[in-house]
């Protein structure tokens, strides 16, 4: 059997393959592929995503839907609770200062601070807080209170 002529590594062009020639100088140049343009992932049905971008948006001083309003989602858009999750953690990451900008200029709102809905009246930001972490947070300081108390009595008493 005669040999056969390839562009391996090991053909005697020199070349390292198909996308790649030498020019006159011997120099390699190497032929540029273009790389297909990426698909957008497959993304959930817009039908889910519109209900859920409503609800986001009239609810946008407190986006955090409760457990039964995410049922709600997963029953009428056939998602599941990981995905209404995901969307809505993404959408408060990507799109919750978007929404603030354009609720305040459709109000004719002249702040011009997106957060501004976030500044509670002492001009500090305070991020949304839910029942639960209001209820943690007066735990966690009746807690330091306490023991900040404990610690003064025992003082009190080793001094006496």
């Amino acid at each position: 059997m005669a040999p056969t002529a390839h562009n391996g590594p090991n053909s005697s062009d020199g070349s390292n393959g198909p996308n790649s020639s030498n020019d006159r100088k011997g120099t390699k140049k190497l032929s540029v592929q273009m790389k297909p343009e990426k698909k957008s992932r497959s993304l959930l049905p817009e039908v889910a995503v519109t209900r859920m971008t409503d609800w986001f948006k009239n609810n946008l001083e407190h986006p955090y839907p409760s457990d039964a309003k995410k049922e709600e989602f997963v029953k009428e858009t056939n998602l599941t609770v990981t995905q209404v999750n995901d969307w809505f953690i993404n959408a408060r990451r990507r799109q919750w200062k978007k929404f603030i900008a354009e609720h305040q200029k459709s109000d004719g709102s002249s702040e011009s601070n997106p957060e501004a809905v976030l500044i509670d009246s002492d001009h500090e930001e305070s991020p949304p807080m839910d029942a639960k972490y209001k209820l943690f947070i007066l735990a966690l300081v009746a807690s330091q209170f306490l023991e900040e108390l404990n610690r003064e009595n025992e003082n009190a008493s080793k001094k006496a």
